[in-house]
């Protein structure tokens, strides 16, 4: 399916960019606005969906009989620059590419072209198919292709191929970045590759006779697996935070098996051999422990940080406790570090908790050098665990790895086709989501260039996307107006929470993994029991979108921040909620600022990243 765009739609589009803008509380910036021709990449995508099959969506695709000749010409330059070690294996794909190329060409009457191509080029594939060759060089006519058993062969089975995942990387690098999407369609519709370990081997050729047309289509990579180390470092970051397991029954319906979190330390149970005594303590603890969670969480300190009124717009900012570095992605294509600081004497009001330790930071200029790269704003930041590597993504269409204390850049992942929202480390630093206007979240590998798994299923852009606690699961939210639950082995949507109206900007999993909360356009945050797909419980009182959130770590406390410019802090123990919704117990101001980030630090510290609004900062 082509899709042909004009004054009228590429206007329409942007109208739609900016209003996606406008909800995420991005100040517009002339010098960095793009047009449609600019964010348009002339290739194809290849979007495995969530029920197993392949559909490759096409951006302005010219199939003219010159850009196939120059396709296959553009395939036979990158098997001839391979070096030694795969050259045998990646120049598996020239023939069976070959050999439908010339058919194409044939039913589309374009003789002269297949006539060139197969004189051209025959040669470049006469290696074990002398046979094939003949047989081809016999069709000239569109109708000689309805009677040729070769034909029939080619075009109902899927070549079949065996090549290693060295191999299988490079060759995915030149689909994506080559322009050809001729080329992709080709082998994406009529190859199945299979892929083995990193070893080069003797490769094996061969027409699958037992594959029909229903055969899986083309690639299909893998989740490595997770090292015993991973796992294990997985487990106890989270071991003091799950609550339980909870199952997805829906999907178990549909044949999904569902992934139960990790089990919790269990509690000893007195037996009937306790002594009276000790289970007279023991209910007593019990009730204490009850009555305590009906009580008020302790409120933490909080710390506004702010950027000068010197630096460009920040779109989006982050804080790793480990490290003490905060990282702010900018307007003109930069990103900034700052060493967290000691904290001013400027404090922030609060009337409701006059007792609550609060200071607001404004942060100088920094001393270390900016981080440069990408060619348009920055819209999302993400440190992993150690603070070591830093993700960002941007409206350039691509994510970006730096190694933060070498201040470059390790890798650039290129797939979305259009402004990339958001982007996310796993609970395992080895993986990392992202979110897109193209209407997508791709689940990637810190050591591959291309995704592992698209979702895609979501009919507008996607704003936002995070991790479960226990790493297996993916939540995203969309601009119209629903978030989704996806499981990250089989790539299917095993949740959809939709009923609310506005467009989805910021969500965050409780610390037990059972609920998820949710909030956008309406200023209103929504708690949803995973288990049920409903909502249990509501909090209000912004008086707008709502752009960050942030739960403690023992999940006792919700920190909102909202374009109202106020700061507001929810009780989640307690089990009373009225018709009108749960209200906040803290509510603080920070005037002339955009809540760009929240973040719960381990000692209960609360760090409130902001962009100064310039326009107000001036006329004070």
């Amino acid at each position: 399916m082509s899709v042909h765009t004009g004054h009228r739609g590429e206007d329409r589009l942007m109208e739609d960019i900016q209003g996606a803008l406008q909800n995420k509380n991005y100040a517009g910036d002339a010098q960095n606005t793009h047009t449609l021709r600019e964010l348009l990449m002339l290739s194809s995508v290849d979007m495995e969906t969530s029920n197993g099959t392949s559909i490759t969506a096409l951006c302005t695709i010219d199939s003219s009989p010159a850009e196939t000749l120059r396709s296959f010409e553009r395939l036979l330059s990158f098997t001839r620059e391979k070096d030694h070690t795969h050259k045998a294996e990646v120049s598996q794909i020239l023939f069976p590419v070959f050999v439908h190329f010339y058919l194409d060409l044939l039913s589309s009457s374009q003789t002269d072209t297949a006539l060139t191509l197969f004189s051209r080029h025959k040669d470049s594939v006469r290696s074990g198919h002398g046979s094939e060759l003949k047989e081809l060089s016999e069709l000239t006519s569109p109708h000689h292709l309805h009677a040729s058993p070769l034909v029939n062969k080619f075009r109902k089975q899927k070549f079949s191929l065996r090549m290693s995942s060295a191999a299988f990387h490079l060759l995915m690098q030149f689909l994506q970045v080559c322009e050809t999407p001729v080329l992709f369609n080709t082998v994406e519709r009529y190859l199945t590759i299979e892929v083995y370990g990193s070893t080069p081997m003797v490769t094996e050729v061969k027409q699958d006779s037992k594959k029909s047309s229903a055969s899986p289509s083309f690639i299909k990579p893998r989740l490595p697996q997770l090292t015993p180390d991973d796992i294990a470092r997985n487990k106890s970051r989270r071991a003091s935070a799950t609550g339980g397991s909870f199952t997805l029954t829906s999907g178990a319906e549909d044949g999904i098996r569902p992934c139960p979190l990790p089990p919790t330390q269990s509690v000893a149970i007195p037996t009937n051999a306790t002594p009276p005594a000790e289970l007279a303590e023991y209910k007593e603890r019990l009730s204490v422990a009850a009555a305590a969670s009906q009580l008020v969480p302790t409120l933490p300190s909080v710390s506004l940080h702010t950027v000068t009124s010197d630096h460009p717009h920040a779109h989006c900012a982050t804080f790793n406790s480990i490290n003490s570095l905060f990282c702010f992605g900018f307007s003109d294509s930069s990103l900034r570090l700052w060493p967290e600081l000691p904290l001013a004497t400027d404090h922030m009001t609060s009337h409701d908790q006059p007792e609550m330790t609060t200071a607001h930071q404004n942060l100088p200029n920094s001393t270390i050098p900016p981080l440069l790269g990408h060619r348009g704003p920055v819209y999302g930041t993400s440190f992993n665990s150690k603070g070591s590597f830093l993700l960002s993504s941007s409206e350039d269409c691509t994510v970006r790895l730096w190694d933060v204390d070498k201040r470059s850049c390790v890798v650039c992942y290129h797939g979305h086709q259009y402004p990339v929202w958001n982007v996310t480390f796993s609970p395992v630093d080895v993986y990392f989501i992202s979110c897109s206007h193209d209407m997508t979240a791709r689940l990637w590998t810190c050591d591959l260039a291309y995704p592992l798994r698209i979702f895609a299923g979501h009919t507008a852009g996607v704003n936002v996307a995070e991790f479960h606690p226990n790493g297996k699961y993916v939540a995203t939210g969309s601009s119209e107006h629903t978030c989704r639950l996806w499981d990250i082995h089989s790539g299917h949507c095993v949740r959809l929470f939709t009923g609310k109206k506005g467009s989805v900007c910021s969500l965050v999993f409780l610390p037990n993994g059972k609920q998820i909360l949710t909030s956008g356009e309406e200023g209103v945050v929504y708690m949803w029991d995973l288990g049920s797909g409903t909502v249990v419980r509501e909090f209000k009182g912004h008086r707008g979108p709502v752009s960050a959130m942030c739960c403690s770590s023992d999940g006792s406390l919700l920190a909102t921040g909202g374009s109202d410019r106020t700061l507001r802090l929810y009780n989640l123990t307690s089990n009373t909620s009225s018709e009108e919704g749960d209200l906040p117990l803290v509510v603080l101001p920070v005037p002339d600022c955009s809540v760009l980030s929240l973040q719960f630090t381990h000692r209960n510290s609360l760090k409130t990243l902001a962009s100064l609004d310039m326009n107000k900062h001036k006329t004070h």
